[in-house]
């Protein structure tokens, strides 16, 4: 798996589960819930200078999605600074251990994931691409 896809799998995963049981209260727009996976999958990261890179580029992302307009521009700064994010884990020195890190993060058993919270709400669980995704 690529890192870009890894890290795209690790926003997709932490993202707030829509379980509309309050019509009442807005949902969160495409661009506030990236902003919380992303959160989400820092606040999962190790404390370790071996993250440095993979922690600021997220925060560095969640810092830009805070001023797109609108969701289309959300998509498209989530493509370039995934795919920047990507080339410079993929040279750097720790590239390896930050991949096995996320991956630790989307695929250990106690981490909720989004199936786990949705059968815990009898919900239906919505229509994502999942493909990549070792769950």
């Amino acid at each position: 798996m690529c890192v870009g896809c890894l890290i795209t799998s690790a926003i997709l995963a932490f993202s707030p589960v829509q379980t509309g049981t309050a019509p009442q209260q807005p949902q969160a727009n495409l661009t506030q819930q990236r902003q919380i996976a992303i959160a989400r999958v820092i606040k999962q990261l190790p404390a370790s200078n071996d993250v440095k890179l993979l922690r600021e580029g997220l925060e560095s992302i969640q810092g830009q999605l805070s001023v797109a307009i609108d969701d289309n521009e959300a998509q498209q700064i989530l493509k370039t600074e995934v795919a920047s994010l990507s080339q410079r884990i993929t040279a750097d020195s720790n590239g390896k251990f930050m991949f096995e890190t996320l991956d630790r993060i989307i695929t250990e058993d106690d981490t909720p994931s989004l199936w786990q919270q949705k059968s815990l709400s009898n919900q239906k669980a919505p229509s994502f691409q999942w493909g990549w995704l070792k769950h």
